[in-house]
């Protein structure tokens, strides 16, 4: 927080971290609806190809691309 008022910091506590909780559990659920869409596209995948689907080969990580 980059303010000294105790003014400033009284309503960060009262409604900031509120709306940091939200959006911290929006976050959370938007990445693991992407992790659902990467499972869900690798099983795919790996059923097109004809290879049997395991736990692991759908958590594997895919290299990022930067």
């Amino acid at each position: 927080m980059a303010s000294d008022s105790a003014e400033d910091h009284v309503r960060f506590i009262v409604t900031g971290i509120f709306d940091a909780d939200k959006l911290d559990a929006k976050r959370e659920q938007d990445r693991a609806e992407a992790e659902r869409a990467a499972r869900l596209a690798k099983s795919q995948a790996l059923l097109a190809a004809g290879i049997p689907s395991s736990p692991e080969l759908l958590e594997r990580a895919a290299p990022r691309r930067s």
